[in-house]
Formats: C-alpha cells, sequence, structure tokens
C-alpha cells in the first residue's frame, strides 16, 4: 500500500508523477515531516508498482504477438 501521512493520514507522492521529481520533505495537507522510512517507503512502492506494470505490458505483448 503507499504510505501514508503518520499525523493526517493522507497517501504521499511525489512532488510529480516521474521517478526524477523528488519526494516533498512535508505532507502537503497537514505540513507534518515525512519520516525516511516513509520516504523509503514509497520508493518501494513505486518499485514495486513500476515492475507490475512491466510484467503486464510484456504479457500483454507476448500474447498479441502470438
Amino acid at each position: 500500500m503507499r504510505p501514508r501521512c503518520e499525523k493526517c493520514g493522507k497517501r504521499l507522492y511525489r512532488i510529480q508523477k516521474t521517478f526524477s521529481h523528488p519526494i516533498p520533505a512535508h505532507c502537503p495537507s497537514c505540513g507534518a515531516e515525512i519520516s525516511l522510512k516513509q520516504k523509503s517507503n514509497l520508493i518501494d512502492y513505486e518499485t514495486y508498482i513500476c515492475i507490475i506494470t512491466f510484467i503486464i505490458v510484456v504479457i500483454i505483448l507476448i500474447i498479441f504477438v502470438n
């Protein structure tokens, strides 16, 4: 699951949707500081989503090529 802010419970996102943009230092909703553990969890979550998406695309390509 996507990490949430410890104070307000809202989901945490990068400043923009690409991997090249930084993770915000504070929650955009309440302004609470985001811990290093939450930042690490967000990076792990995005990595898993990227891998799963890649696998799905490869499976779809294999199905359509055959």
